[in-house]
Order: structure tokens, then C-alpha cells, then sequence
């Protein structure tokens, strides 16, 4: 794996390594604007299939402390539901806040975040499903509007679904979660609540 800048991580890949820290996309994540990583995304995926997705890393600050609770969940569904290797650093699936130097053999005690260890099993779980050259679909998102009868803050989808916010309309407080799915073919979500 090499740690590659300045545009030249397709270069070392055709000159044989396996894969290439993705940088870019880890660093326009951080910027929290969706065209860049839109764009980013759209390249080829020979290209996407060996970049190494990352969140934290020895070099950079920990997710837990450079995103917001929200941000860093929409960081980790992109970055690690997409083609690629996924790349996990040592105490952030628990939520770590601190940075510790690579040298050192030890870290400060720090409470793990249990809703974030949550998360990653699931986001884990979802992430397992084999991403091949065949079942990646880039899908072009499109204003639409539709009703659900229990109100929904946020759902996930995963598979080939497309990701969907969906807003509470209702004047009632929802305590719960839901998941929606829109499958590409599909013309209706469908919901669940658990």
C-alpha cells in the first residue's frame, strides 16, 4: 500500500501496488461538501476498486474528534460503502478522541462512545456484503417526494439501495428508528420500523 499526494495515486497503482491511501476522499469528507466527493467518486472504478478508505490514521486527527456525531456517520457510510479497501485505525471503531504518536505503545484510558461501536457493527455488517465490479452502481440521486405514516428522521439503505434522508414532517416527536429502501427499480420505499 503506498501513501501517495499530489494526484499521483493512479500512477503508482499502474506502476504495481495494490492499493493507495484515498486521500482526496478523506480530506474533501472533512471539508462536509457532497459535490467534490460526488466527483470524486464518479472516477473509474479500476481506479476506486484500489484506493485504501480511511477515516483516521496515525497522520490525521481521530473521526470521533474531527467530525460531528452526524458528519463522521455520513463519513463512514460513504467511505466504507464504497469499492475499495476499507481501512480501520486502531480505537476508532470504539470512538477514540485522543491521538497518540505512532511510537508509543500505549494510550490514554478513554471510554468507548457505545452508540458509536454500535454503529460500525452495523455499518460492519452492511459493509460485508462483496462490493465486485459487477453489483457497484453509481446512483444519480433525484428530488422526490413521498409520504411514510410513522414519522422518520433518518434512514439507512444498503445493497444496491440508494440513500435516502427523509424529513418528519409530523408535529409529534419520533422515538425510534426506521429504515427505508429504494431499490433502483423500485417506485414506492418501502419502511420498517424496529
Amino acid at each position: 500500500m503506498a501513501e501517495v499526494y499530489w494526484d499521483l495515486e493512479w500512477t503508482l497503482q499502474q506502476q504495481g501496488f495494490d492499493y493507495t491511501y484515498d486521500k482526496r476522499l478523506y480530506d474533501r469528507l472533512r471539508d462536509g461538501r457532497a459535490r467534490p466527493v460526488r466527483e470524486h467518486l464518479q472516477a473509474e472504478l479500476d481506479y476506486q476498486i484500489k484506493l485504501a478508505r480511511f477515516l483516521e490514521n496515525h497522520d490525521e486527527p481521530r473521526a470521533a474528534a474531527a467530525f460531528d456525531p452526524d458528519g463522521h456517520r455520513a463519513a463512514a457510510v460513504i467511505a466504507y460503502s464504497v469499492p475499495g479497501l476499507r481501512f480501520f485505525h486502531q480505537g476508532q471503531l470504539q470512538g477514540r478522541k485522543k491521538r497518540i504518536s505512532p511510537h508509543l505503545v500505549r494510550a490514554p484510558q478513554e471510554p468507548p462512545d457505545r452508540e458509536l461501536e454500535a454503529f460500525y457493527d452495523q455499518l460492519k455488517r452492511v459493509a460485508a456484503i462483496t462490493l465486485t465490479p459487477n453489483s457497484w452502481m453509481h446512483l444519480r440521486p433525484s428530488p422526490m417526494t413521498f409520504t411514510i405514516a410513522t414519522p422518520v428522521a433518518t434512514a439507512v439503505a444498503c445493497g444496491r439501495s440508494s440513500l435516502q434522508r427523509l424529513k418528519n414532517t409530523s408535529r409529534q416527536e419520533w422515538k425510534g428508528s426506521a429504515t427505508a429502501r429504494m431499490e433502483p427499480e423500485a417506485a414506492k420505499p418501502q419502511a420498517v420500523e424496529t
